[in-house]
C-alpha cells in the first residue's frame, strides 16, 4: 500500500525566528542518507520563559489522556511543543489504541507543576526541571517543577553514553530528544523525520548524539520517537502549526495521540 505523502521531495533549510529566545532551523541533509531535522533552539535566561510537562489526569485505568501535541500546544497556550515520554497501551495499526481522550499510563517518571503522576523506573530516565528553569539529569533535593522521561541518554557530561548493545540493535528512525547545554543557558528540542522515502529515511542515536554535541549540548535524552515524533508550534494567532512530518499509521502528516508532552511558553 502506498501511502499519502510518501514521495514527496525534500524542504531546503532555512532559519526562524518564532520568538525572543527561540529559533527554529530546519537542517536538511542528503549525506549519509535523506535526513530532516528540526532543531528549536531556546536562551534558557529569557526571564519570560515558561517550561510546562503536560498535567497528568488521574482516571479510571490511566494516568493521563492521550492527546495530539498539537491540542497540547493550544489548549495551554505554548509558543513550541513536542511530544513526550513512552507510554502504554498502545497499537498503531490492529485495533488503533489509543484515540484522543483515552487513558493511557506514563513509562518514567513524570511531574507537572510540582505533582507527581508517574513515578520513577530505572529503564527510562527522566530530566528534571527547578522553578527556576535549570535542567538536571538526576533527581534534584527540592523545587522540581517538571519531570519528562526518556529511554536513552545520548550524552551526559558531554559524552556519548550509548553502549555497544544500543548501537548493534540500532536503526534509522525517526526522533525526538530535549538538550542542554553545561552553562544552562542553551536548550534544544529535537525532532527528526523519517519512515519516509524520498524526504527523511530518519537518524541513528549515535548520528543523533555526534550533532548535539556539535551543537554545544552537554546532556541529551532520548523521547519516545517513532510516528510519536511531533514538533509544533503556534503561529500568530495561537494556532497550531505543525513544523515536521510526523508518520502515524504510516501516513505522512498524520499526528498520533500521545501521553504527555513538553512545552515552552513565552509569557508577554
Amino acid at each position: 500500500m502506498i501511502r499519502a505523502g510518501w514521495f514527496r521531495s525534500q524542504p531546503s533549510s532555512m532559519t526562524q525566528e518564532l520568538a525572543t529566545g527561540i529559533t527554529y532551523h530546519r537542517v536538511v541533509r542528503i549525506i549519509p542518507r535523506l535526513i530532516v531535522l528540526h532543531v528549536v533552539e531556546i536562551t534558557l535566561k529569557n526571564t519570560k520563559l515558561q517550561v510546562l510537562v503536560t498535567p497528568g489526569q488521574p482516571i479510571l485505568h490511566g494516568e493521563i489522556r492521550a492527546k495530539l501535541t498539537s491540542r497540547f500546544l493550544t489548549e495551554y497556550h505554548q509558543t513550541v511543543a513536542i511530544n513526550g515520554s513512552y507510554f502504554y497501551p498502545f497499537r498503531e495499526y490492529w485495533s488503533p489504541y489509543p484515540a484522543e481522550g483515552e487513558p493511557v499510563h506514563i513509562l518514567g517518571h513524570a511531574i507537572s507543576h510540582h505533582q507527581t503522576y508517574s513515578q520513577p523506573q530505572s529503564d527510562f530516565p527522566a530530566l528534571y526541571v527547578t522553578d527556576d528553569n535549570q535542567f538536571s539529569s538526576v533527581l534534584p533535593s527540592a523545587h522540581i517543577a517538571h519531570a519528562i522521561a526518556g529511554r536513552e541518554w545520548l550524552l551526559k557530561h558531554g559524552q556519548t553514553i550509548l553502549t555497544s548493545e544500543m548501537i548493534a540493535a540500532d536503526k534509522s528512525y525517526p526522533r525526538t530528544a530535549i538538550a542542554f547545554d553545561a552553562t544552562q543557558q542553551r536548550l534544544w528540542l529535537i525532532v527528526v523525520d523519517g519512515k519516509q522515502p524520498n524526504y527523511s529515511d530518519g537518524i541513528y542515536l549515535q548520528e543523533l548524539a555526534d550533532y548535539l554535541s556539535q551543537l554545544g549540548a552537554d546532556t541529551a535524552l532520548c523521547l519516545d520517537g517513532g510516528g510519536s515524533s511531533t514538533l509544533v508550534i503556534a503561529d500568530v494567532h495561537g494556532q497550531a502549526r505543525i513544523l515536521n512530518s510526523p508518520i502515524h499509521q504510516g501516513w505522512a502528516g498524520r499526528e498520533r495521540p500521545v501521553a504527555n508532552h513538553f512545552g515552552v511558553q513565552i509569557i508577554d
